[in-house]
């Protein structure tokens, strides 16, 4: 009697995803919020300094 071969195909592995596109478009949008807002916050630093600077005048 041979012994049972487990032959399993690499979709049957793989978790399931049901709103691929979806996700990596949540993330997408997620990642570009992040940037807009440390690029404001950069931008509310710089007004900050240079208002600093020139007050000091």
């Amino acid at each position: 009697m041979s012994p049972k071969r487990h032959t399993t195909s690499v979709s049957s592995t793989a978790p399931a995803r049901k709103h691929k596109g979806k996700v990596s478009s949540n993330a997408l949008r997620q990642a570009v919020a992040r940037r807009r807002l440390e690029e404001r916050r950069e931008a509310e630093l710089l007004r900050q300094h240079l208002f600093d600077v020139f007050a000091d005048e």
